[in-house]
């Protein structure tokens, strides 16, 4: 668990000597910035480097600066040696060795952090924010009560300060993908989000917002725009650092939250409620069952006796040709008499580089023509399940809107959540989420003669797969790899991204297209996910360094098993790997800190309380 919340986003420090000394050679040595270390005593003037870059101004104590001493016996510190993932975090002074691991990051300290001359430091608070953490830096400004000061962003980002996107960086993309951009969700997407509770807003107001496209109902249609407005890229102004707050802030969500409201949910419950229930035959169907039914009770039954002799025998034959007619049409249909039942599924993969373990997510729609108590069951005690709730029972049934759920969590035998109630002739939709392991992950290296290639390690079969990445002054570069099978490698070939050139490769295929062809029959036999590729394509930040693989498969994998038993099954899983990790923006410490409590009544303060910085 705990490396799986590093890939996603989670921050790991590592403090001094004893706590190296631990983890070397543990299950965290394959993510560590260094793989050896040598003792070494540490002085004042080792820590320089460390002071002069994060000493700043003392609003307590104005024009003193206070560099790290350590007086008195020497502190017990380590020399670390950097291998291929690590490197030194600047301005520390090789005092601080960071590898990034995924979207996350571990950071190990060559002094102990306990030690009290170094964490009673006043600048301490700085260097552990926006060094060792990386968060924006931070200054000061006048209370509303103006009698004191508070400690708040420094720049645009003032105001957020209970922002969790600013605070974490974890992220999981099922529940954080911002809100559609360009008016993709579709009708029955919006009609979904309608019939659900509201969402409840979040404080951030990075990338969560909402854009009209005006597409038609059925079938969103794209502006030819360019790439920097068609996807979620840094803007034009803003350079690596964290003054915008970077890529962490133009994510929706409150930073890997539960989240039944972001961009992804409401993309697969269109998709779930146009695709949902029971599939009746088609007309081409119904007719070749009909002039075979009568071809067999006329013709073909008067023949045969006509051939024995026995003419009469016709008439007893017909009762049972008529009961062997229902028996395939029943059959066909795949329904039992007066039953069935149907589960359709869209889910989402989300994979970070090489790592052999899969954050999936899961919606379901069960669809019933009887009243059916089913059974949600995980092996995983990880794993977790919820009701999206029945769209159309909520409006029909108002007063039926409470119900309770046992539910079992922390137990051997995994989680278990009963009884899940579907009533005659309507569809419950279900979000669950899981981690599961694979034979291994998507790696992007090179091949025999330094081509850039992409190895599929994961046991699934990809299709129509899809190379993203950010080439910097806002352009996409892509390539377009289609099928990438189990265990095969596939070569890289970038070209400049265009969104109208880059939607062709998609919308080639009914199972990628944005909507259905209308007119189409057969088209409620096709679960179209055309439209959840192309907004997690448009809508996922992308920043410097990162390259990312979109695809789908027709394999099912997770461990979710649903009881009683589905007469149909659809369900089709996109998978999104992040094969590259983000580039670290530059550190940047506190424009200005409070080393002691104060109450400044007398003094301007600079800046004034609607200014985001000093003078």
């Amino acid at each position: 668990a705990l490396i799986d919340w590093v890939h996603w986003g989670g921050q790991l420090i590592i403090s001094g000597p004893s706590s190296w000394s631990r983890l070397q050679n543990s299950f965290l040595s394959p993510y560590l910035p260094a793989d050896s270390a040598q003792s070494r005593p540490l002085l004042t003037a080792d820590f320089e480097s460390l002071s002069q870059s994060w000493i700043t101004q003392d609003r307590f104590a104005p024009g003193e600066r206070e560099p790290l001493e350590i007086i008195g016996p020497e502190v017990a510190g380590l020399q670390l040696e950097l291998n291929d993932r690590g490197s030194w975090l600047p301005g520390s002074g090789q005092l601080v060795a960071e590898a990034a691991v995924g979207r996350g990051r571990i950071v190990v300290t060559g002094f102990p952090l306990r030690e009290p001359r170094i964490f009673r430091w006043k600048y301490f608070s700085s260097f552990l924010s926006t060094g060792l953490l990386r968060r924006p830096p931070r200054t000061l400004v006048r209370s509303s009560q103006g009698t004191a000061l508070e400690q708040v962003w420094a720049g645009p980002l003032q105001g957020r300060e209970r922002d969790p996107q600013l605070h974490s960086k974890l992220r999981i993309l099922s529940r954080d993908l911002p809100l559609a951009r360009g008016g993709l969700v579709s009708a029955a997407g919006r009609e979904a989000a309608a019939g659900m509770s509201p969402a409840p807003a979040p404080e951030s107001d990075g990338g969560g917002d909402a854009y009209a496209d005006g597409g038609g109902e059925s079938s969103p249609t794209l502006r030819s725009r360019s790439a920097a407005a068609e996807f979620n890229l840094p803007p034009a102004t803003s350079q690596a650092g964290t003054a915008d707050g970077g890529e962490a802030a133009r994510w929706g969500g409150n930073g890997g939250a539960w989240n039944d409201y972001s961009g992804l949910s409401l993309q697969a419950l269109g998709a779930l409620k146009s695709a949902a229930g029971i599939e009746l035959p088609t007309r081409k169907t119904i007719l070749l069952l009909l002039a075979g039914y009568l071809t067999c009770l006329v013709p073909l039954n008067w023949l045969v006796f006509r051939v024995l002799g026995r003419l009469e025998y016709a008439w007893l034959a017909a009762p049972l040709l008529a009961i062997a007619g229902v028996a395939v049409v029943t059959r066909i249909a795949r329904l039992d008499i007066g039953f069935a039942r149907r589960t359709t599924e869209i889910s989402l993969l989300e994979l970070q580089a090489g790592h052999p373990r899969g954050h999936l997510t899961q919606y379901l729609a069960l669809y019933t023509s009887l009243s059916t108590n089913y059974t949600v069951e995980f092996p995983e005690n990880g794993s977790v399940a919820l009701p999206l709730g029945d769209m159309s029972r909520s409006r029909l049934r108002a007063g039926m809107a409470g119900r309770n759920l046992r539910t079992n969590y922390g137990r051997s035998q995994g989680v278990t959540l009963e009884p899940l109630t579907v009533y005659s002739n309507s569809t419950e939709m279900l979000h669950a989420e899981q981690m599961v392991d694979l034979p291994g992950g998507l790696r992007l290296g090179q091949t025999g003669s330094g081509q850039p290639a992409v190895k599929n390690e994961t046991g699934l079969d990809l299709r129509s797969a899809m190379l993203l990445r950010y080439a910097g002054q806002q352009q996409i570069e892509y390539c377009y790899l289609d099928e990438l099978t189990a265990g095969a490698a596939a070569g890289v070939q970038w070209q400049t991204a265009h969104p109208d050139r880059m939607w062709e490769h998609w919308s080639q295929s009914p199972e990628t297209q944005v909507a259905q062809p209308e007119g189409d029959a057969d088209s409620g036999d096709t679960l179209a996910v055309g439209s959840l590729l192309r907004e997690v394509a448009r809508s996922t930040p992308l920043a410097d360094g990162q390259t990312r693989l979109i695809a789908y498969t027709d394999s099912r994998p997770g461990d979710l098993r649903v009881t009683p038993a589905e007469d149909q099954f659809a369900g089709r899983c996109v998978v999104v790997a992040h094969l590259t990790s983000p580039t670290l923006p530059p550190v940047t410490p506190d424009v200005m800190i409070l080393s002691r409590d104060m109450v400044d009544t007398l003094e301007p303060l600079s800046p004034k309380p609607n200014e985001s910085s000093p003078r």
